[in-house]
């Protein structure tokens, strides 16, 4: 059986509290371009589910979530939004 340990519940509030979804996609493409637009402008990200969505061969059930920190969501959406990536924004 398996259950969550004491870093995994750690982890999500942690994600929950002080992150904030930006961009979810099910394209791979749509991902890596955001990633790299993150990286230029010195935006740290996390990337939820990216695993399970690689697993699931493609067929889109999974989206895959952009998080990065409070303090930067504004940035990210501006960049995202200027290169046309908030289509399936939350």
């Amino acid at each position: 059986m398996n259950s969550l340990s004491s870093l995994d519940v750690y982890l999500f509030a942690l994600y929950s509290t002080f992150m904030e979804v930006v961009l979810q996609s099910t394209n791979a493409l749509d991902i890596c371009f955001a990633k790299t637009l993150l990286s230029d402008v010195g935006v740290q990200y996390f990337v939820l589910d990216e695993h399970i969505s690689a697993i699931e061969g493609c067929i889109g059930i999974f989206p895959v979530r952009v998080m990065v920190c409070n303090k930067d969501t504004d940035l990210a959406k501006k960049v995202l939004a200027e290169n046309n990536l908030l289509g399936e924004m939350l």
